[in-house]
């Protein structure tokens, strides 16, 4: 009974954590993930009733469609338009690489503990919570230590609580383990997209597949962090394997880009051009730098 409430502990046995050892050890081979794909999809091919559509992997079966397409919300039951068909193939055909400068900087800071923006970092312990109550800072370094056993006040000091202060201890234990939890996921996901940029780094050419949902978004099918619809970073990850000169219009938009980067996408259009050619030394700086 703890605080007038019964638990029950389960623990597995030395055996089968042997077991699962072992398990382990003979699935990490596996790497039971969806990658970039080496060569370009397959096309999308679909039949004239919407149905057994074939594309993306080449052995990996996954429906083009990501759910069944609702008819409030369609034109019909599995239908899927030639227009569709032509973009989710265009998509899927455009050729990608790792950028050696930004996994360079990336993977440094990962190690050596650079705080970079939006960049979670193992060194990093803040995750974004403080409480008014006595005992908080010894509190999230017990943490660190004992996990989520550790403990914000002794028992003495709980009772004398009252009810609705006890209640907003509680509310701000929770809150700061949430926070902890997202945190331990976004590290979790930066590892996983340097381990991905690492595998890819020295390939010239690698491809995503795609496929849709019923309201005709598009969405890459691989199951990693790098990917171009990813995080800032898992994005910054990515170039294009063929290039292609900006010209007027892609470098307009390319300064409207950059100004909503730094805050400013509350202004005009014309005015975030403005805005980002007013800082262009500095934008270079920055570019030069990495």
């Amino acid at each position: 009974m703890v605080r007038g409430k019964s638990s029950a502990t389960y623990r597995l046995s030395a055996e089968y954590l042997q077991h699962m050892g072992i398990e382990n050890t003979q699935l990490e081979t596996l790497r039971p993930r969806l990658l970039p794909m080496l060569i370009p999809p397959l096309p999308w091919q679909v039949q004239e009733t919407g149905h057994n559509q074939t594309g993306g992997f080449l052995t990996q079966r996954i429906n083009l469609l990501r759910a069944e397409v609702y008819t409030h919300s369609a034109g019909g039951a599995g239908t899927v338009s030639e227009l569709d068909i032509r973009a989710l193939n265009r998509v899927q055909a455009t050729a990608w690489q790792v950028n050696p400068k930004v996994f360079e900087v990336m993977l440094e800071a990962a190690q050596t503990g650079i705080k970079l923006p939006s960049i979670p970092l193992e060194t990093d312990e803040e995750v974004g919570f403080q409480s008014k109550y006595p005992g908080w800072n010894a509190f999230v370094e017990r943490f660190h230590t004992e996990g989520r056993k550790a403990r914000l006040l002794p028992d003495a000091e709980w009772e004398a609580l009252s009810p609705s202060a006890k209640t907003d201890v509680k509310r701000d234990i929770l809150a700061f383990h949430e926070g902890a939890a997202s945190m331990l996921g976004k590290r979790y996901a930066l590892s996983e997209a340097l381990t991905t940029a690492s595998e890819l780094l020295d390939i010239v050419e690698f491809y995503y597949p795609f496929n849709r949902d019923f309201r005709g978004r598009i969405y890459p099918m691989t199951l990693t962090e790098m990917q171009p619809q990813g995080s800032d970073y898992a994005k910054a990850l990515l170039r294009f394997s063929k290039g292609k000169v900006l010209g007027t219009s892609g470098l307009r938009w390319l300064l409207i880009h950059i100004a909503n980067c730094a805050g400013e996408d509350k202004l005009s259009l014309e005015d975030r051009v403005k805005w980002s050619l007013d800082n262009l030394e500095g934008i270079m700086g920055s570019a030069e730098s990495v």
